[in-house]
């Protein structure tokens, strides 16, 4: 038995409990990136450490003032994931959209766990910059590979046609 994300025709299955290690990843992720980040947000910092105990939400923990602090810096994305219910049966394109504009900002600092290595093409990156050879060191090192989030082609679906996740 397990959890079915889709939105048209792009769908991905996990089981329950993997979906609760993806939300204690996203915390742990998140608060690596805050800390290294930035250093001088201590109360975000000690609220998202109060997010993850025993491997689990610790959802009675929530913030809204937290939370919005978080948005400052565009970090707030994962929330509609993390404190969504599964028995909600849905996100929108727009939760999904800042889901991904916060792991694109974050996924270093995620577990490999719940990513997906994909190569990226940089074509369309060379033709602006074909006479700055001094930078193209730097660009391939950043270009070689992306990481996707676990679920990243439903989101990606999701942003692209306007339409719901399900969750079933």
């Amino acid at each position: 038995m397990g959890l079915d994300l889709y939105c048209n025709e792009q769908s991905e299955k996990c089981s329950y409990p993997f979906v609760q290690t993806i939300r204690i990843l996203l915390l742990r992720g998140l608060l690596k990136h805050v800390t290294t980040n930035l250093p001088g947000e201590s109360e975000i910092i000690t609220y998202l450490k109060s997010l993850d105990k025993n491997e689990e939400v610790q959802y009675q923990n929530f913030n809204a003032n937290v939370e919005k602090k978080l948005a400052v810096y565009k970090l707030q994305g994962f929330s509609s994931f993390i404190w969504h219910s599964d028995c909600d049966s849905f996100l929108s394109a727009y939760e999904a959209e800042k889901f991904m504009e916060t792991w694109k900002l974050t996924h270093a600092s995620m577990d490999k766990s719940i990513k997906w290595e994909k190569e990226v093409d940089d074509d369309e990156d060379d033709k602006d910059d074909d006479d700055d050879d001094e930078n193209d060191e730097n660009d391939k090192d950043d270009d070689a590979k992306y990481d996707e989030f676990y679920f990243q082609t439903v989101f990606d679906e999701s942003i692209q046609s306007g339409d719901l996740i399900h969750f079933c």
